[in-house]
């Protein structure tokens, strides 16, 4: 559990959220700190890896807009990864 902005989060909760996905395969969902120096702020980043079927032409970017409107209807907003940057393999 890990707290940012306030907020006690679970990754594991937001990794079993992203993971429900259909067009997602796996993801890992770490917190990294913001890299300007003068912020002390945390960010989620998620790194899924999609369903092959789902990537068209290596396009990704309509499946990152998807999976974030997919996660607003199942964990709350301060939850929602700010970053997802999508991987084809661990």
């Amino acid at each position: 559990q890990i707290k940012i902005r306030g907020f006690r989060i679970e990754l594991g909760e937001i990794n079993t959220a992203i993971t429900s996905n259909p067009t997602v395969k796996a993801c890992v969902t770490i917190v990294r700190k913001d890299l300007r120096k003068d912020s002390d702020e945390k960010h989620i980043v998620a790194y899924p890896i999609f369903e092959v079927d789902a990537i068209e032409e290596g396009n990704t970017s309509h499946l990152i807009r998807n999976l974030k409107t997919y996660l607003k209807d199942r964990i709350p907003e301060y939850m929602i990864p700010t970053v997802i940057y999508p991987l084809e393999a661990f």
